[in-house]
């Protein structure tokens, strides 16, 4: 993980984690690092798959249009842990 990405889940978390009841600080699990999911990680709706390595989560990549216009497209991503934290 860059450490621009890194500064961006730690300011995230600094953002948000004091309005959230009853929240536990734990290590970033997902940060984006791939084109696919450049601009970010949405792991509101992840899933865990069974052998708990896996976790499907919406990757978002910003792109220009022709016309000049942004366009986000969101994708349907898996992240495969080490099978150690994730």
């Amino acid at each position: 993980m860059t450490s621009k990405k890194l500064q961006q889940a730690r300011d995230f978390e600094a953002r948000y984690m004091p309005f959230i009841p009853n929240s536990e600080r734990l290590p970033v699990a997902l940060a984006p690092d791939e084109e696919y999911d450049q601009d970010g990680c949405l792991s509101g709706g992840a899933t865990e798959m069974p052998d708990g390595r896996q976790l499907l989560y919406t990757g978002v990549q910003r792109i220009r249009r022709a016309d000049g216009l942004m366009e986000e497209h969101q994708t349907q991503c898996v992240a495969v842990g080490d099978g150690v934290g994730l």
